[in-house]
């Protein structure tokens, strides 16, 4: 006799696999779009300037591998504490360093940040996104690409830095948009269940594929790109068990927020 046989409730028990796929077919109710607008706006940093586009690309680069919770209490502590610019962080790397040694990954995270701060002080372009952002928006995509030359800065990253400055049409393409997109049969693998999000992050052509596709999935909603995004990560990420009045505004000297 088989153990299947043996086991008869094995029979009908759904594999890790088949409960992965049916957890991420839920429907996206109003609710998770509703906690996606208050999660977007008070991830947008007003005004939008050089100052506060620093800021966000604090934000932005803090995300990386942390959980929200953990991301924004180093935020907070690195505004409190007056590094909210790169020429703070660099004349103080040992009280940058102690904030940044309560994340995850924190010794390659400091090496990137200080590397973003030392790049960010001879770069054109936080001018140019700044400048883009205050007119039409029209070279979003372009910005976002241009970003990624920036120390410790991939698609992700770059795409959540652009989304504090008020752009919505790129997203950071996480693995809970992953695999709501695989359980929905729009993308033919999820790389979140053979760790290829893990360290280096999904490859390019992955990122881009799953960016098209949320994109398609936006329009037929009649919603922003980044609003579905955050729908999504508000529906299965931890963040949905937060209460509206615990969700936490990004700080910032050059914010009105």
């Amino acid at each position: 006799m088989s153990q299947i046989e043996f086991f008869p409730l094995l029979r009908n028990r759904e594999s890790p696999k088949e409960n992965h796929i049916k957890i991420y077919r839920k429907k996206l109710v109003e609710e998770y779009f509703r906690r996606a607008r208050i999660l977007q706006e008070k991830q947008t940093f007003y005004p939008i300037n050089t100052e506060s586009l620093f800021c966000g690309s604090l934000y932005g680069l803090l995300a990386a591998n942390e959980n929200y919770k953990n991301q924004m209490s180093a935020y907070n502590l690195l505004i409190e504490q007056g590094l909210d610019n790169p020429q703070s962080i660099l004349k103080q790397l040992e009280q940058f360093e102690g904030i940044i040694l309560k994340t995850m990954y924190p010794f390659q995270r400091a090496r990137r940040m200080v590397g973003f701060c030392e790049w960010w002080e001879g770069s054109d372009l936080p001018e140019e996104i700044v400048k883009d952002a205050l007119a039409d928006r029209k070279r979003e995509f372009e910005l976002r690409n241009k970003l990624t030359d920036a120390p410790g800065v991939g698609l992700k990253t770059a795409s959540l830095i652009l989304n504090t400055a008020g752009y919505q049409n790129v997203v950071p393409i996480d693995r809970w948009v992953i695999r709501f997109l695989y359980g929905r049969g729009l993308i033919k693998n999820d790389p979140t269940q053979r760790g290829e999000d893990k360290s280096g992050g999904i490859s390019k052509g992955i990122f881009l594929e799953c960016e098209k596709k949320l994109i398609e999935e936006a329009r037929k909603m009649n919603v922003s790109p980044l609003e579905y995004q955050l729908a999504v990560w508000c529906a299965h990420s931890r963040y949905k068990g937060i209460p509206d009045e615990q969700l936490e505004i990004p700080m910032s000297r050059s914010s009105n927020l």
